[in-house]
């Protein structure tokens, strides 16, 4: 039975292997893993979404570019909204649990 040989340096499994046996890995290796990043990577068809909404804030940071105002009003908005629907959900839950404690309290109490 033959030793299975090492990934060789330059190929992703290359990579993977200077990870699995904790060495410092070397440029080739790195190279493909970008390259393999890159591949990876598709940018979504369309339009970028225009300035002032929450899509549009997070391109900003994603370029390293100052936000808006108009971004930075919309991205506000969205947490807002969002800690409103959280606090909504959180009292529909309380009001769930209160009920069926009563309900539990009658059941004992008969």
């Amino acid at each position: 039975m033959s030793a299975r040989q090492p990934a060789p340096c330059g190929t992703l499994r290359g990579y993977q292997r200077h990870i699995r046996v904790k060495e410092k890995r070397c440029e080739p290796c790195l190279e493909a893993r970008r390259a393999y990043d890159r591949d990876r990577y598709v940018p979504r068809p369309g339009a970028p979404e225009p300035c002032g909404t929450d899509g549009a804030y997070q391109r900003h940071l994603r370029n390293g570019e100052d936000t808006c105002a108009a971004c930075r009003a919309a991205h506000a908005e969205q947490g807002r909204a969002s800690r409103e629907r959280a606090a909504s959900a959180r009292s529909l839950f309380d009001q769930m649990l209160a009920e069926a404690w009563e309900e539990t309290a009658t059941c004992r109490a008969a």
